[in-house]
């Protein structure tokens, strides 16, 4: 039997700032896809599932200032959360976020 729902995560890592070498570190860490919010979503709904809710999560405080200082990690904290506030869309064009989607299996098409 399979479940009703899915929730599916991935960093939504093309945006302005996006330069090869970033994608080529992305792959090395073991990435093989890169995604926009626009691309993830489109994967989703042609692949058998409907995206019953979708939104972008930025990574928590302690991550942030793993290997930042404390100020730097703070400026780089609000401005985040600030470009999410304005808007997803607007945010994901500047900054690298995580994309998670409920999914539910679309229905089955009968085609007999």
């Amino acid at each position: 039997m399979t479940k009703k729902y899915i929730c599916i995560e991935v960093p939504c890592e093309i945006n302005l700032r996006t330069s090869i070498k970033n994608m080529q570190d992305s792959l090395n860490i073991g990435h093989i896809n890169a995604y926009t919010p626009e691309s993830f979503v489109l994967n989703l709904e042609t692949s058998g599932l409907r995206v019953l809710k979708f939104e972008l999560a930025d990574i928590s405080w302690e991550l942030k200032s793993f290997n930042k200082s404390t100020s730097k990690a703070f400026i780089h904290h609000v401005l985040r959360r600030t470009c999410l506030r304005i808007g997803q869309t607007f945010a994901s064009r500047i900054f690298t976020y995580h994309a998670i989607a409920l999914c539910e299996r679309a229905p089955m098409l009968d085609i007999t």
